[in-house]
């Protein structure tokens, strides 16, 4: 699938893929949050469901108006290109840090980096 194309997106939010993105939401930033794991249990079991449901109305309503879509579709397609290149310089950055970039600047013991001049 196109994750930059609105109407793929909004297609398969329209089927199957509510639940998917509902519980990746849900693992993802609320399961970190105090107050999701002081809820009781049929709260969470239920919540996930409801939600997953109403996006899916949602989407299903939004495929009847092609005339808002392609308002939309734009600027969905620009968050959705500024998302993957955060994410892809995040992946770089953890490569080259692995690979030892920038070692010399990161030593604990030392309280302020030290600049090597290239000659």
């Amino acid at each position: 699938m196109n994750y930059s194309d609105f109407q793929q997106v909004i297609l398969w939010l329209a089927g199957m893929g509510s639940p998917a993105l509902v519980m990746y939401i849900l693992s993802w930033v609320v399961e970190n949050w105090k107050g999701w794991s002081l809820l009781p249990h049929n709260v969470k079991f239920l919540l996930p469901m409801i939600l997953s449901v109403l996006l899916t109305i949602g989407a299903n309503v939004l495929l009847q108006y092609p005339d808002v879509m392609a308002t939309i579709a734009p600027g969905f397609q620009l968050v959705v290109t500024a998302v993957f290149a955060y994410l892809a310089s995040q992946k770089a950055y953890l490569t080259a840090m692995r690979g030892g970039y920038g070692k010399r600047f990161s030593s604990k013991s030392s309280k302020r980096p030290s600049v090597i001049e290239v000659q």
